[in-house]
């Protein structure tokens, strides 16, 4: 992990208004993790295995990656939202672009989890408190699908780096310049 990439993290906590409320939310959702989770999973992976291009990346390993899938869910609702889980969904986005998934794939198949997740929190509670619940799930949804994007981005720097033997720094900053023009 860069440090700039991690104070980011830590930016798009405030930007997204991370509270310690936001914390509590998800540590009381692990027992909606318990008891939905794996009918989460299963619809989260009939929506890869219905749609060729993802079907291709998971066949013969969707029991395996359902179980990894249980186990990413829960870590959502472990309550510590610092560097160590930094660090965790980072790895996940490395495995992500080693076994080569779009990171489009990514970023779309994480409504089916919201729509399962919100489906779950309106079944188990009140509308008032089904939807503080959803809110600071969107919230870590949305740092672990940033966090997990982070890890593309600097695969894809450092490729360049390799290919053109430019320094990462210099790399960083060409493309932020690029931004300015």
């Amino acid at each position: 992990m860069t440090k700039p990439m991690y104070d980011l993290f830590v930016d798009m906590k405030a930007f997204l208004k991370w509270t310690p409320a936001d914390e509590s939310n998800l540590v009381a959702l692990a027992d909606i993790v318990e008891r939905h989770g794996p009918g989460i999973s299963d619809a989260f992976y009939a929506s890869l295995q219905a749609y060729p291009p993802t079907a291709a990346i998971v066949e013969g390993r969707v029991d395996a990656l359902k179980a990894t899938h249980l186990r990413w869910m829960r870590d959502l609702t472990q309550g510590d939202y610092s560097e160590a889980f930094y660090d965790g969904q980072f790895r996940i986005g490395e495995v992500h672009v080693a076994v080569g998934i779009d990171p489009a794939y990514v970023e779309a198949v994480m409504s089916v989890l919201r729509f399962q997740f919100r489906a779950a929190l309106y079944t188990e509670f009140d509308p008032a408190r089904a939807g503080e619940l959803f809110d600071s799930l969107c919230k870590v949804l949305d740092l672990s699908l940033m966090v997990i994007n982070l890890s593309y981005q600097d695969e894809r720097i450092a490729r360049i780096s390799g290919f053109t033997g430019m320094g990462r720094k210099l790399i960083e900053n060409l493309v932020k310049k690029g931004k300015r023009a």
